[in-house]
């Protein structure tokens, strides 16, 4: 159990100053926290901004009116601090991890869930330190549709992409190469659009030109399937 103050300029606070204990107490017993065991797990937030996703309470701590909420271990805040929006969460870890992207948090938690199953981890994996663009997302939502549920922003026109040129086609050849499952699941494309598919019927000369380096033809090359192939929308 842990006290966090998040502050207007986004900074969060891990723990409480001896010295303020006591209002901090007062807080807890008129929310009903009288004992330890009432508290149970998880964390207590207090924020000078306004919790728009759970159920709050105004308080006054060190002289100032505060928001004041019970978080357990995967809860998901969103906290107005003026004109923009920070997003908390609580990892089962009992860390609070704190961002102004909410992407960002939802991977986070997303991972947790699929951690003993090392395929779709790697998937997240890449999904959050990878080098994604729309053409390689949408090679990944082809290839692993579960992903759509995890909210990622991106996802949004993934419908609207292919790899238009070199370096569209370089990411989508990292994220094959950061999922090693990721290959064998190619053939999906062949139920994609035109222009995925064709890309999948090419995609040994394709890539045949990127290792080598010739980026020049590889250019040619895709232009030539998407002027071929005027649709670009997953059926």
């Amino acid at each position: 159990m842990r006290f966090n103050m998040l502050y207007k300029d986004g900074s969060l606070s891990d723990g409480i100053p001896v010295h303020y204990m006591s209002e901090m107490f007062k807080i807890l017993d008129n929310n009903g926290y009288k004992t330890l065991e009432s508290m149970g797990r998880g964390d207590f937030l207090l924020t000078e901004g306004n919790i728009i996703s759970e159920d709050s309470k105004i308080e006054v701590f060190q002289g100032k009116k505060i928001q004041f909420a019970k978080i357990n271990a995967g809860d998901f805040l969103t906290v107005k601090l003026g004109s923009k929006e920070v997003f908390l969460l609580l990892q089962p870890s009992g860390v609070l991890k704190v961002s102004d992207k909410k992407e960002d948090l939802v991977l986070k938690d997303k991972k947790n869930k699929f951690k003993n199953d090392e395929e779709k981890l790697s998937v997240m994996n890449w999904l959050e330190t990878g080098e994604t663009g729309l053409s390689s997302l949408t090679l990944c939502l082809t290839l692993y549709p579960f992903v759509k549920n995890i909210e990622y922003k991106c996802f949004e026109d993934f419908d609207k992409s292919y790899p238009r040129d070199s370096a569209d086609f370089g990411r989508c050849i990292k994220f094959l190469n950061a999922v090693p499952t990721a290959r064998e699941k190619l053939h999906k494309l062949e139920k994609s659009n035109k222009i995925w598919k064709e890309l999948y019927s090419s995609w040994a000369d394709l890539e045949f030109l990127y290792v080598n380096k010739d980026f020049e033809e590889l250019n040619k090359s895709l232009k030539s399937i998407a002027v071929k192939n005027k649709s670009c929308r997953l059926k």
